[in-house]
């Protein structure tokens, strides 16, 4: 008896042939029929399914939304920045929404200027959004939500982002930050 078992995230094929176990490489070559998950990374897959998993759907108007964690420094009690991506469907047109929060020591408002860092030293920068502001225990909590066309989601999934300043406060991301946001910019445009 011939069975064929297939190993999510794992580049083989196990058969069992009569109380043998053989072990063949398997490669994957898309055809026509292929859905859009079967084409991703084991990366870009975990960032797929994990925003499927934040969709949230409103039963009064019918928007969708999805969300992807909010990265953090440290931890929760003692982080100073998070970074988040937002993307919303209403009535079939997609928006999407960068979230970036840093905690600062200085009480400025009503101020303006987002600055994004990518590991190849461009830039991406927005003036128009103003930085909202709050305090708590940690300090002063400074928010913006910048608005993302597709051209800018297409940006940012191809670059790795290496620290963002919202105004004169800085944050710097790690590589395992990075490259987990930048995952979630390949696939927010593919879900639904």
């Amino acid at each position: 008896m011939k069975k064929i078992f297939f190993l999510f995230f794992i580049e083989c094929v196990i058969i069992h042939v009569n109380a043998q176990i053989i072990v063949k490489p398997y490669k994957f070559t898309p055809s026509k029929q292929v859905s859009v998950e079967d084409t991703l990374t084991n990366v870009d897959s975990i960032a797929y399914y994990s925003l499927l998993h934040s969709k949230f759907s409103d039963q009064f108007d019918g928007t969708q939304s999805f969300n992807t964690p909010y990265f953090l420094k440290d931890n929760y009690t003692t982080y100073n920045y998070t970074i988040g991506l937002l993307k919303c469907i209403i009535n079939g047109k997609s928006f999407y929404t960068l979230r970036l929060t840093i905690i600062g020591q200085t009480c400025v408002l009503y101020k303006k200027g987002t600055f994004v860092l990518f590991s190849d030293g461009t830039k991406f920068t927005n003036f128009t959004e103003e930085i909202d502001n709050e305090v708590d225990d940690a300090g002063y909590r400074y928010t913006v939500s910048i608005p993302l066309t597709i051209n800018n989601i297409d940006l940012f999934s191809t670059k790795l982002i290496t620290g963002f300043k919202l105004y004169i406060f800085p944050a710097f991301i790690s590589n395992e930050i990075s490259e987990k946001m930048k995952s979630y910019f390949k696939v927010i445009k593919i879900v639904k």
